[in-house]
């Protein structure tokens, strides 16, 4: 028995969840669809509220923004099923044997898991103005089954995963994260902390919400704000810290951060230029984020 549960923020869901209402027909297993509104724009809430016309789905609007953390724990709430599959609103299924997959987990009502089927991209390459956001997903978050089971507690994305309903009642995510960025690393650092371990299959969803190369940076730098916020709270912890490839880094060379930071500031105009226009260069990425993070300590301050 199976609740899948999609928070929507300003995407239309309606191909994703026919395509799921489609399989879930074909399940020997109870499915429902959860979908909740975190605030979008009106032309989404009234796309999306028509859903609530088909067969198990349920539709509801909170009436102010949650973020991404809240929304998520909000479900839990609502389901009435013991396993919870979390879909991001932008996503799109693969082929027809997505929920068949995951259904096969969902026997032993009593077994705690998380199950985490990975992320996929189409192949066709996009306009310069949206090139960063594909690249980066290409190569950086897309990995195949054989290197997320070498390690599978270091790929956990809240995107596409399945979780028992009794262990995400423990656990949740943190809602002291309240803009966007790293409630997923927080989230997969706690199931290391409980001594549970992912099962990495493949059952990829495909990514469609490619933001602009502008928005994708700026998206960034609000994520590594939440990121320092984090090291401030777990610095003396190796495991948080050793989670994070940015943050070993960071750690390592944060004693010269003064010239560091100054050499950043002559740089980061520049890289900010290559980035927004299409640069498929991620190191330059990685190098502006560790900036960021170098900078993140003043501008928190200042507030």
């Amino acid at each position: 028995m199976l609740s899948i549960c999609i928070p929507i923020y300003n995407f239309d869901v309606s191909d994703l969840v026919n395509s799921l209402q489609k399989q879930a027909k074909l399940l020997k297993i109870l499915v429902e669809v959860l979908l909740i509104d975190d605030c979008s724009q009106q032309e989404y809430q009234e796309k999306n509220k028509e859903l609530n016309k088909l067969p198990f789905v349920k539709y509801e609007q909170v009436s102010k923004n949650l973020g991404r953390s809240k929304i998520r724990n909000l479900f839990v709430e609502k389901a009435q099923f013991p396993f919870l599959l979390f879909i991001d609103c932008d996503m799109k299924v693969v082929d027809n044997r997505f929920l068949e997959r995951y259904s096969s987990f969902c026997i032993q009502e009593n077994k705690e898991i998380v199950v985490c089927g990975g992320l996929a991209y189409e192949q066709k390459e996009p306009n310069d103005e949206y090139l960063l956001r594909w690249k980066y997903g290409h190569n950086r978050e897309v990995r195949e089954l054989a290197i997320r089971q070498e390690n599978p507690n270091q790929s956990f994305m809240s995107s596409n995963f399945l979780i028992s309903k009794s262990l995400f009642l423990k656990l949740q995510f943190d809602e002291t994260l309240t803009q966007y960025g790293h409630e997923d690393t927080l989230f997969g650092l706690e199931l290391n902390k409980h001594n549970i371990q992912i099962i990495q299959i493949d059952n990829p969803l495909y990514h469609l919400g490619i933001e602009t190369n502008e928005i994708f940076v700026a998206k960034t730098e609000k994520g590594v704000e939440n990121l320092y916020k984090l090291y401030l709270r777990f610095q003396d912890d190796s495991d948080f810290i050793n989670h994070i490839q940015l943050l070993k880094v960071y750690h390592k060379i944060k004693i010269l951060q003064f010239p560091l930071k100054l050499a950043f500031s002559l740089i980061q105009k520049a890289l900010y230029h290559n980035l927004t226009k299409g640069s498929k260069n991620l190191r330059c990425f990685d190098i502006y984020k560790l900036g960021m993070l170098l900078k993140a300590k003043g501008k928190i301050n200042k507030r």
